[in-house]
């Protein structure tokens, strides 16, 4: 077995050299998309908070061509994460409700 030089091996850029948020360890960088996410700088919400459009908006800008930041990606993400998670309740609600009104007609 031949030993590797550790010393050698180039480091992974951190995440904060491809976002422009400077900072010398990934957490950090990281840490910072995400305030910045919270301050809607990297990706204002529509006024209407309407996920679909935003999510086809999203589609034809990156099939035309246009550059997206990992922030922008990650912002995205959270915001279909959270439509998923709105979406999940409301049919736990219905599914709840119709489940109540069965028992109802049943007569149980």
């Amino acid at each position: 077995m031949s030993a590797v030089n550790l010393a050698k091996i180039d480091a992974p850029p951190t995440i904060g050299a491809t976002t422009g948020i400077a900072s010398q360890r990934p957490h950090e960088a990281f840490s910072g998309i995400l305030k910045s996410i919270e301050r809607q700088e990297v990706m204002p919400e529509s006024k209407n908070g309407d996920i679909h459009k935003e999510l086809l908006t999203f589609q034809a800008n990156v099939l035309g061509g246009k550059e997206v930041t990992s922030a922008q990606l990650i912002a995205l993400q959270i915001r279909a994460s959270r439509f998923h998670i709105k979406v999940d309740l409301i049919s736990k609600a219905a599914e709840s409700f119709l489940a109540t009104t069965r028992k109802f007609q049943s007569g149980q």
